[in-house]
């Protein structure tokens, strides 16, 4: 199965990626491989729900999610405007993994395997001027009413991520559902892994409502945020960076837990 769109104009992409540090590219996979991805996230039956609030990182898995009443479900969503300097959010995920007995796992993983092949590295490398990326590193994500991300920059104690790879895989959103990811001209320094938007000149931003089959590509650390979602459907994607190397691999925040 063909990986990228043969359309591509890679020259193009590239041009605004280095003069806006930041590129939407539209109808960027083969439309069959795209295809294929959403239908996967579709037939997953392993979400975990994750949130962040002021009691740190809660990890709920399907099945302790399943036995919880709505009321219980609700207190799961932290408030969706956190105090200064934290970052808050709400949403699910699934990780990939290519050898998984689960077939959907599997197909996901093995998209990953080809996102981490020389092809696709060497292609990520050309488009960015990052002559470093090593790895592409993240997980797929589904977000239902009430998710949200605050705002943040994606800097991280454990890796050196050069580059956000943000792949929205869902048709016929509106953008009045909310889940709009929105993206800031303030650069900040990779230090700063927390933010206060309320507090610093955050420049002019470009929002970018979800779509089928789009990938955004934004310089990190860079200031951004996804809006909490109104509506009943569900807002797939794929959230990724492109890494340089990692620091300190498979760290755990002292505040996660694991709500079992």
């Amino acid at each position: 199965m063909q990986l990228l769109n043969p359309n591509l104009d890679p020259e193009a992409i590239r041009a605004e990626f280095q003069a806006e540090r930041m590129v939407v590219i539209r109808d960027f996979f083969a439309a069959e491989t795209a295809r294929l991805l959403y239908q996967t996230l579709e037939s997953v039956a392993h979400w975990e729900f994750w949130s962040r609030g002021s009691d740190g990182t809660a990890i709920v898995t399907p099945e302790r999610w399943a036995s919880l009443t709505a009321p219980e479900r609700a207190a799961l969503i932290p408030p969706q405007c956190p105090p200064a300097g934290q970052f808050y959010f709400a949403y699910e995920r699934v990780t990939p993994h290519p050898h998984s007995a689960d077939s959907a796992l599997r197909t996901l993983g093995s998209f990953f395997l080809a996102l981490n092949a020389p092809g696709y590295l060497q292609f990520m490398q050309a488009i960015t001027g990052y002559n470093t990326i090593r790895k592409v590193d993240g997980a797929f994500s589904r977000y239902r009413a009430g998710h949200f991300l605050s705002p943040h920059t994606d800097a991280n104690r454990d890796q050196v991520r050069l580059a956000a790879h943000v792949l929205s895989l869902t048709p016929d959103w509106q953008p009045e559902w909310g889940g709009n990811l929105t993206i800031y001209s303030a650069r900040q320094s990779p230090s700063d892994t927390r933010f206060d938007a309320r507090s610093a000149d955050i420049g002019a931003a470009r929002e970018i409502s979800p779509s089928f089959n789009t990938l955004t590509l934004f310089e990190v650390p860079r200031l951004h945020v996804v809006s909490p979602v109104c509506a009943t459907a569900n807002r797939y994607s794929l959230f990724a960076w492109l890494v340089e190397r990692d620091i300190n691999p498979h760290s755990t925040d002292a505040t996660r837990k694991i709500a079992l």
